[in-house]
């Protein structure tokens, strides 16, 4: 307890200078706590304060003790009791970074505001500036440096020793005896006891410091210097490697035929530039989005169609309907709003919330042309950025028009559609959707009108809609464009379309009172000490409003999955049983039919229930539960932003807009009266920004700049992007192509390489749409076709209700070697997949924890990608034929040597080396690991990842990885998912440029240096992707990886090309076979046992 209550004297130091950092470690402590009692639902920590005779001072003694993750006890002393305990959450904070537990306390990355640690790396000038104004802080800086030279050296014998006296002269005298890095004794005098002690420690410090025995966080340094170089040496020095001598003859061989059958590249390359041109083929069918059908625009059937949309527009919807149709505000504005579109190619109409413009809009315009009779001539396509709200919007206009779904109102997202069964009509879809239809259709031929709703979200599809819509009314006049949204920069849209007419529609809103947390505070409906967190105050406010006021159902929003649980946790607790029914979660993780409920009631059996819908910003717009009468809003939500410096994402809570505020305060007011509770203060709400930051902003670039190259090849990418209403910054934009170019899809002049023009086909990231085109070719399209489908869509293969750790366990199961996480994945669904019933499924992921939902979407997008495989000319086999395990698609899709060697491909550059040997606090720790990225960036696993059990010294000291995230300390990466490679799958798989040079060896004698009989391989320049290996080794390597490259992009050229000739189609059908066992072989470091994907 001394140590540690010197070190909060130390800290005492620290808070007098950096009384502004404090608020940012109680904040983080504040997390920790908060996550703690999410995880065990109890209190982490024990507060206890008194007051202390100190002397003839009255202080005050504050003492702070924890159970997670092990018992540990601080104290603190000072005068005033908010600094005692203010001092000692700072020691508690000291104490949990010395013994390793702070990251693992501290929730994911993904649900944490960032908190970096800013003072850490000038802490030691810090506490040598609180020398320098007070020396007997000195003392306080030895004990604790001491202390972790006593822990490194696992001896007490290293404390420091005090003799203090008085002297003759009434004087302190002290010394101070310490036996590192060697015994030496100082002596110091003051006035007081605790003056000269410190007086004695600050030459001990000083001869410390000047001869380099501390860090410059003043970390004892338990090292030489030449240690120091011998690691560092080490983890930049070339890694050995070498061929299995049983593999040489059979690589020559291949070779030798190879390299004679093809002569030299340049050559091959030649003859299929000459002979190979592919014949122009006759332009494509343009397909009909409406029908889903060719289009093809009969008189006949334009007549007949005209003619029935003509007899059903008689003036027969119920009154009802009508009446409620009338009673919108956006009625009044119909003509005025017919006349712009007609007379405009573009239009931007703002219309408040509840003004009906989603639904009234494309009905007003295809009533207009019915009543014309040319109603087949009207195709309205309506954007959503969501699939639920494309959705309802469509069975609400069909239900309005009184008419299935089908007739004339059709609607399309993401695995679901029903289409129109004859053209004229309204089309509802995901942005997305319209893009994948642009890319056979760019100039929407048979589409009269394109509504584009919600433009305020600003995400990042729609705002390429908007790029791409202005140039294709270029060339189709004919096409009318609408844009809208609730709340939207109306002048900004505007002269983005060359100065579009703007109309403004009000909304019908009841009146909506307001509640700020201070309104909550003084009503006494939260508790104070939850006010740090307001996830934490949502059930408080639900359980107001379910017991104390009028009924009506609860709309929460909060930012993220993990906040949802947490809240249905808790309300559970606080709520009757049998409305436990009632708290529906509202995510884009869960099934249609999960998200369908929030549109039910409860039934009047049940009395005094009412509906809880707990949701994100999905609920945000476009969605309308006409039963809900209140509102409760955390003012968060959660937003990926691309970190520049690191290279990666972001995904982190931030506030919400004030337009988004409105957004959610009015939809307590769509049909009734209500309340609106904001869970923070109003004068916080005064300083949101209006709206939020474009997606196009704040992302990383790479599948758009891919779209650029796909919708118009021969501009510019940054020209393209410049055009958007808000041009992403430059640096962004280049880092993408500079990753695309790195993974081979962009070539040196930014052009799509033939892998390319094959990637941008797939409507996935282009790490996985190349893992699965080079599946195809290494025949293992089932595994990785699984794997891709988990991880396109963010997928969470695992229910929320697991820890990581449970999530790590039962993907162990999968993969006992403990080496990838890819790999069991694809095992894991596997197994489900060959589950027979749907009940034997539910079984397999109860027993597991495995997200239902997520594991059935997958499926069907699975299906949906091995169909783009055929439609991209791939492969000549059927999806059933591709989900044969015996079919020779799949014959090494049960092969992990070969799936990591399609991984590698796949995710480069996304590679970490593992360092054996870390210098950690002035240790030089041999046995521990560190992981560090191709960018020089330090980088953790997630406590899911299966790679975490690896506790031995590596034999392979790489991990390739798919998806990476930005540490909460703000300076490494975090990794959610690894994958073990050797150095031959890199050498074979990785990069684009692999240069041998000599093995040179430093002649100290002679000053000069030597060359070897080895050489040394370099992928793409990169120091941290350096290998040694013999001469002979080196060129093997090197030719089997050209003729790799070579054969693969000879299967991606066009199926006119290598029909045409014999030697391609035998190189492609006879060699390649030969060539992919071999590769095996050489990449196996063992024997290949056998998996049972069956169960």
């Amino acid at each position: 307890m001394r140590t540690l209550c010197t070190k909060a004297e130390n800290l005492n130091t620290l808070l007098h200078h950096e009384t502004k950092k404090t608020p940012e470690v109680a904040k983080i402590m504040d997390m920790i706590e908060t996550n703690i009692q999410r995880t065990y639902g109890k209190t982490w920590q024990t507060l206890k304060t008194k007051r202390v005779q100190v002397g003839d001072t009255t202080s005050w003694q504050t003492e702070l003790s924890v159970a997670l993750p092990q018992h540990l006890s601080v104290a603190a002393t000072a005068a005033k009791k908010k600094e005692s305990e203010d001092l000692v959450t700072l020691a508690l904070y000291y104490k949990l970074k010395d013994v390793g537990a702070l990251e693992k306390l501290l929730p994911q990355a993904d649900a944490l505001p960032t908190a970096r640690d800013k003072f850490s790396d000038n802490e030691g000038a810090l506490l040598l500036q609180s020398v320098q104004q007070n020396v007997a802080n000195a003392k306080s800086i030895v004990i604790a440096l001491y202390e972790r030279v006593c822990n490194a050296k696992n001896s007490e014998e290293f404390r420091p020793q005090f003799e203090t006296r008085m002297d003759a002269c009434r004087q302190w005298v002290s010394r101070v005896s310490v036996n590192w890095p060697f015994p030496m004794v100082f002596d110091g005098v003051g006035q007081k006891k605790t003056q000269a002690e410190g007086q004695a420690c600050v030459p001990l410090i000083d001869y410390l410091k000047d001869n380099g025995f501390l860090d410059r966080r003043l970390y004892p340094k338990m090292y030489t210097d030449d240690a120091k170089r011998a690691l560092r040496n080490r983890r930049i020095g070339p890694v050995e490697v070498a061929l299995r001598t049983n593999m040489t003859p059979v690589m020559e061989d291949i070779l030798d035929e190879f390299e004679t059958k093809v002569g030299s590249l340049q050559e091959i390359r030649q003859s299929c530039g000459d002979d190979g041109e592919p014949s122009e083929e006759d332009d494509e069918a343009l397909w009909d989005i409406m029908t889903g059908r060719q289009l093809c625009i009969e008189a006949e059937q334009v007549k007949q169609r005209d003619y029935i949309l003509k007899g059903q527009d008689d003036g027969t919807a119920s009154p009802g309907i009508r009446s409620f149709r009338q009673s919108l505000p956006i009625y009044k504005y119909r003509s005025d709003i017919l006349t712009l579109v007609q007379h405009n190619q573009v239009v931007i109409l703002a219309g408040e919330t509840g003004s009906g413009k989603t639904t009234q809009v494309p009905q007003y315009i295809f009533e207009d042309y019915v009543t014309a009779a040319c109603g087949s001539s009207c195709n309205v396509v309506v954007t959503q950025p969501r699939r639920i709200s494309a959705v309802s919007m469509a069975e609400r206009v069909a239900w309005e028009r009184e008419e299935r779904v089908g007739f004339t109102v059709g609607y399309q997202v993401r695995m679901k559609r029903e289409t129109l069964q004859q053209r004229g009509g309204i089309f509802f879809c995901t942005t997305g959707i319209l893009l994948r239809h642009m890319q056979s259709n760019p100039c929407l031929q048979g589409v009269s009108h394109v509504i584009v709703d919600e433009v305020h979200e600003r995400d990042l599809e729609t705002d390429f809609l908007l790029i791409l819509l202005r140039e294709v009314i270029k060339k189709n006049p004919d096409l009318r464009v609408v844009i809208m949204s609730a709340t939207v920069n109306t002048q900004k849209f505007s002269n983005y379309f060359w100065d579009a007419p703007v109309i403004t529609i009000p909304g019908k809103l009841h009146p909506v009172r307001e509640y700020y947390l201070e309104d909550l505070l003084d009503a006494r409906i939260v508790r104070s000490k939850d006010l740090a967190d307001p996830v934490k105050l949502v059930a408080q406010v639900v359980e107001y409003i379910y017991y104390h006021r009028a009924p009506g159902a609860i709309l929460c929003f909060l930012p993220g999955w993990n906040e949802i649980t947490y809240a249905v946790r808790e309300l559970q607790k606080l709520l009757p049983p049998y409305a436990h029914g009632w708290i529906l979660p509202l995510h884009s993780k869960l099934r249609h039919e999960e998200q369908w409920k929030i549109f039910n009631s409860p039934p009047d059996t049940l009395e005094n229930v009412r509906k809880v819908i707990l949701a994100t910003n999905i609920a945000e717009t476009s969605i309308t539960v006409g039963d809900v009468v209140y509102v409760v809003d955390t003012g968060l939500h959660r937003e990926q932003r691309y970190d520049s410096i690191l290279g990666v994402p972001l995904l982190d809570t931030f506030e919400t807009s004030r337009s988004s505020m409105r957004q959610r305060r009015g939809r307590a007011g769509r049909l009734h009266p209500g309340e609106c509770y904001f869970l923070f203060k109003e004068n916080n709400a005064v300083k949101r920004p209006e709206f939020s930051v474009p997606e196009m902003l704040r992302v990383a670039l790479a599948e758009v700049v891919l779209s650029c190259k796909l919708f118009c090849p021969g501009t510019e990418v940054e020209l393209m992007l410049s055009q958007a209403p808000d041009p992403p910054p430059a640096e962004t934009v280049r880092k993408a192509i500079v990753d695309l170019q790195a993974m081979g899809i962009l070539n040196t002049s930014k052009e799509l390489t033939e892998m390319g023009k094959c990637v941008v086909l797939f409507p996935m990231a282009p790490q996985l749409s190349k893992g699965l085109i080079y599946a195809t070719l290494f025949r293992c399209v089932k595994s990785v076709s699984s794997l891709a489908a988990l991880m396109s869509e963010n997928l969470d293969a695992f229910s929320g209700r697991l820890s990581h750790a449970e999530s790590r366990k039962a993907k162990l199961t999968y993969d006992q070697t403990k080496s990838s996480d890819h790999i069991a994945l694809m095992r894991m669904y596997s197994f489900w997949d060959s589950k027979t019933n749907s009940v034997d499924q539910s079984m397999f992921c109860h027993s597991l924890g495995l997200n239902s939902f997520s594991l059935d979407f997958s499926k069907r997008l699975k299906l949906d990608y091995l169909r783009n495989l055929s439609d991209a000319h791939l492969v000549n086999y059927t999806r059933n034929e591709m989900e044969d395990w015996s079919h020779p698609v799949n014959t090494y899709a049960k092969n992990s040597t070969l799936l990591a060697a399609v991984l590698t491909a796949a995710f480069y550059p996304n590679v970490l080396r593992a360092h054996h040997g870390v210098i950690r606090k002035g240790q030089l720790l041999e046995n521990a690991k560190e992981f560090v990225s191709l960018t020089g960036r330090r980088a953790v696993l997630t406590e899911e990842s299966v790679v975490q059990e690896r506790k031995d010294v590596w034999e392979n000291p790489w991990l390739i990885y798919f998806s990476a995230m930005r540490h909460f300390d703000g300076q490494r990466i975090t990794v959610h998912d690894a994958t073990e490679v050797t150095s031959l799958h890199l050498l074979l798989f990785a990069g684009l440029d692999l240069d041998v040079a000599e093995d040179l060896v430093y002649d100290a004698p002679r000053r000069s240096c030597l060359e070897t009989d080895r050489k040394i391989l370099t992928i793409d320049g990169h120091e941290q992707l350096s290998f040694r290996c013999s001469e002979r080794d080196a060129y093997l390597i090197a030719r089997w990886r050209n003729m790799l490259l070579y054969l693969i992009e000879l299967h991606l050229l066009p199926r006119a090309v290598s029909e045409s000739d014999s030697l391609i189609s035998d190189l492609q059908h006879c060699l390649w076979p030969r060539v992919i066992q071999a590769t095996v072989d050489i990449l196996a470091v063992r024997p290949e046992a056998p998996v049972d994907n069956q169960g």
